[in-house]
Order: structure tokens, then C-alpha cells, then sequence
């Protein structure tokens, strides 16, 4: 199985074992501290951690060169195939009509597994810098215990990376980590007062591990 699957399995362990996560302090460089809190993360390679943050000032980052002009508004379009013409092991992201700001936003995040099974969110934020984005969803339908972060009800960010266009253009990119919040919240409403102190701009400047190349499709951040 290949590492996907791995995630599956460690958090079927976690719940039925209390799998042990490690803890680490996650401080951004040159901003200023807004709030101490503990979000999770989980790699391709099934690797959990607990993370002290400390989101930052939306505020600090206002004058970066690479920052989006104007009202900040993201656009994000595509999709990708970690798998593709593999029957045995499908995962499949698609994004569709995605459009926001680090504190809010619309569109949904649809995720195809033959392993996981379908899991839908949608959109609450995005933010950009160069050609690289975060997007926060909210997931509204998910299989009965598929995994930890995963649920209905929870949070999830995630990171790309768009290459360009064209047969001759690099690869775009998924980091290999997701950040996500452990609890559920009853209400999309409820979720995006909790997300005023983790806004996509916040979790930009954290540890997302590598990009790594998707093996088909392709994503466009405008």
C-alpha cells in the first residue's frame, strides 16, 4: 500500500491504541505573537504531531512584496491524481470555484478515495503569496470515523503550489502536510469565529513539510 494508506492505518491505531504524537513549538520568524493554541498536523508518511502555534497579526505581513494587491482575494481553480490509471490505490482533490480572503471564502474541496472514500468541505479561507496558496475547509460530509481529522465538523488546511501552464511547465504541487483542528464544531458559523485567530494568512508561515509533485492534473492560483 502505498504511503496515503499509511495515515489511514496510524490513525486507526491512535483511536484504538492512543498512538503517541509528538509535541513541538511551531514560531514563525520576524512576526509579531498573537495567541498560543494547539493545532495538529499529519504527513503523507502517517507522521501526527501536536503543535503549539501562534497565529499571527494578519496585519504584519500587509507591506510584503508578494502579498496580493487590491482586497486580497484569491482565486483558486483544478484538480489532482496522486494515482492515476492505479485501480488498486485512487486519491483524487478537486477545487472548484474557489475564491477568498485570509479570513473568509466560498467553493468546495471534493477528496475521491477508494480507501478513505469521498469527503467534501467548503471553502472558509484562502490566502496567497507568489504562486503558492492555503486554503481552510470545513468538512460537511465525510465517511463514519474515516480518520481524526478527516470528520465532519472539523477543520482542515491545506497548501499548493501552481507551476504554470503548458506541456513544458514543472509539475504543480501538494505539500505533503495538513494542518487541521482537533474537535468538530456543530455549525459552519461556529468554525469560522474559531478560525478569526488561525486565518490562511496565519497558517501560511508554518511548517508544511515539502511540496511535493502531483502526478496528474494541475492547479491555478489567480
Amino acid at each position: 500500500m502505498k504511503n496515503l494508506s499509511i495515515i489511514f492505518s496510524c490513525a486507526f491505531l491512535l483511536i484504538i491504541s492512543g498512538c503517541e504524537m509528538s509535541n513541538e513549538v511551531d514560531t514563525p520568524s520576524d512576526h509579531t505573537l498573537k495567541i498560543t493554541n494547539t493545532l495538529n498536523t499529519v504527513d503523507l508518511d502517517g507522521n501526527m504531531k501536536q503543535v503549539k502555534v501562534q497565529p499571527n497579526f494578519a496585519s504584519t505581513k500587509a507591506t510584503n512584496s508578494n502579498a496580493r494587491k487590491g482586497d486580497g482575494t484569491v482565486m483558486i481553480n483544478g484538480h489532482m491524481d496522486w494515482y492515476p490509471n492505479d485501480s488498486d490505490n485512487t486519491w483524487k482533490k478537486s477545487l472548484n470555484a474557489i475564491s477568498g480572503d485570509p479570513t473568509s471564502g466560498k467553493g468546495q474541496v471534493e477528496v475521491k478515495s477508494n480507501f478513505w472514500g469521498d469527503v467534501h468541505g467548503s471553502v472558509m479561507c484562502a490566502y496567497a503569496e507568489g504562486n503558492e496558496a492555503v486554503v481552510a475547509m470545513y468538512i460537511t460530509q465525510a465517511p463514519d470515523e474515516l480518520n481524526i481529522w478527516y470528520n465532519e465538523g472539523s477543520i482542515v488546511w491545506f497548501r499548493l503550489t501552481d507551476n504554470g501552464e503548458g506541456k513544458n511547465a514543472p509539475a504543480d504541487q501538494h505539500y505533503n502536510t495538513i494542518w487541521y483542528y482537533p474537535g468538530n464544531f456543530e455549525t459552519i458559523e461556529e468554525a469560522q469565529d474559531f478560525l478569526m485567530d488561525y486565518t490562511c494568512e496565519d497558517l501560511f508561515w508554518y511548517n508544511w513539510g515539502t511540496p511535493r509533485d502531483i502526478a496528474e492534473g494541475n492547479f491555478q492560483i489567480k
